[in-house]
C-alpha cells in the first residue's frame, strides 16, 4: 500500500491536520462515520464473532495487481485454532498463532517456516489492534457494509461486508490513491462441518506450540530503529527469534491496521573494530518487500507491503538509538 513520502511529511508536517480535514471532507460528508466508541463496539464483536464459531469453507481471492486468483481452504476450530491452505499447494498449510503464521508440511508434519503474519484477506483485525486503528481510521457503517477510512488522507484503505450470523463475509484492500488491489469472499462456508475430514488441520494447528517465539523488553537492549515512520506508526512489540542457527530482534511497527518488521541481528557480523555498511539489496514477494544491509556490523532487514520509495526511506532513517 502506498504512503506519503517522508520528504512531504517532514516538510509539511505542521500542515498536515489542515490538509487531512481539507482533502477528505467531500469523502467524509457522504460517508455515515460512527463515533469511536460505535465503531470499537462493532469490529470487537466482528472479531469476537469471527473466532466464537468452527467453521469450514472456502475464500476466493483476486489480486488486481498480479491478476492472479487464489482459492483458500480455510478453516477455524474455536478450541484449537486457525489454518489455511492455497489449493495449489497440496502438502502445505499456514496456522495463525499471535502474530506469525507457521508453514507446516502436512505429510511430514514439520514446521517449514516462520514468517509475520501481517493481513489475512480473510479475517477482521485483531481485538488488540482496534483502539490504535481507531487513532488512524475512520469507520463508515452501512447496513452489513463497512469501510475503513484514513484520517490522514480521507481515503478508503478497507472495506468489508458481513453475513447473516455477523462473520466476515468479504473483503477488499485499496492503494493510497483509492484503487482497488486486493478482493475477497466467502464463496462457501459451513458451521457444521465433517470433524473426520479436519483432522490433519486439527494437527498442524497444533505444531507451532512445539516452536517459541518469545517476547521481550526493549529495555537495555542495543535496537536500531527508524527515525522516520508513516503516519501513525508505532512500535508495538519486540521479539527473540532464531533463523539459521542466529539470533535476532523482530521489531513490529504497527498502525492498528498495517504492519512492518525489522529485523537486527542480536550480535555483530563484522569484527568489532570494522563499522562498515555493506550494499543494501532488495527481494521482492507478492506484495512484500524486504530491504536487507548492514550498520554498524549489525545485519538488518525491514519487511513490509510498502511500496519501495516508502521502505527505501524508512530503512535510510535507521539510527542506532532510533527516533519515536
Amino acid at each position: 500500500m502506498r504512503r506519503p513520502v517522508f520528504s512531504f511529511f517532514i516538510e509539511l508536517s505542521s500542515f498536515i491536520v489542515v490538509f487531512c480535514v481539507t482533502f477528505s471532507s467531500s469523502l467524509i460528508a457522504q460517508a455515515e462515520i460512527v463515533s469511536p466508541e460505535e465503531a470499537l463496539s462493532f469490529l470487537k464483536e466482528m472479531a469476537r464473532k469471527s473466532t466464537d464459531r468452527d467453521y469450514w469453507g472456502i475464500w476466493s481471492n483476486q489480486d488486481y495487481f498480479s491478476g492472479r486468483k487464489d482459492f483458500y481452504e480455510v478453516v477455524h476450530l474455536r478450541y484449537i485454532g486457525l489454518a489455511w491452505r492455497n489449493l495449489n499447494e497440496e502438502n502445505l498449510v499456514a496456522v495463525k498463532k499471535g502474530h506469525y503464521r507457521y508453514v507446516v508440511d502436512m505429510a511430514s508434519g514439520e514446521v517449514r517456516g516462520i514468517y509475520p503474519l501481517y493481513n489475512l484477506p480473510f479475517l477482521p483485525p485483531p481485538p488488540d489492534d482496534l483502539e490504535l486503528l481507531l487513532e488512524n481510521y475512520l469507520l463508515d457503517l452501512q447496513d452489513r457494509e463497512g469501510r475503513v477510512i484514513s484520517r490522514y488522507t480521507g481515503k478508503i484503505v478497507r472495506s468489508f461486508s458481513v453475513d447473516e450470523k455477523g462473520l466476515l463475509a468479504s473483503q477488499a484492500f485499496y492503494t493510497l490513491e483509492g484503487e482497488l488491489k486486493e478482493q475477497g469472499e466467502f464463496v462457501y462456508r459451513d458451521y457444521s462441518p465433517d470433524y473426520t475430514q479436519l483432522v490433519k488441520y486439527a494437527e498442524a494447528m497444533k505444531k507451532p506450540s512445539d516452536v517459541n517465539v518469545p517476547t521481550i523488553s526493549v529495555d537495555g537492549k542495543k535496537l536500531f530503529q527508524p527515525s522516520l515512520l508513516p503516519p501513525g506508526f508505532n512500535l508495538k512489540q519486540v521479539y527473540l527469534v532464531k533463523n539459521q542457527g542466529r539470533d535476532w530482534y523482530q521489531m513490529v511497527y504497527s498502525d492498528g491496521l498495517e504492519h512492518f518488521s525489522l529485523w537486527q541481528s542480536v550480535y555483530p557480523w563484522t569484527p568489532s573494530g570494522e563499522k562498515k555498511t555493506r550494499k543494501i539489496s532488495c527481494r521482492k514477494e507478492d506484495d512484500i518487500v524486504t530491504l536487507m544491509g548492514e550498520k554498524g556490523g549489525f545485519y538488518l532487514a525491514l519487511m513490509g507491503n510498502f511500496d519501495l520509495e516508502m521502505i527505501t526511506q524508512i530503512f535510510n532513517s535507521i539510527t542506532w538509538k532510533g527516533g519515536n
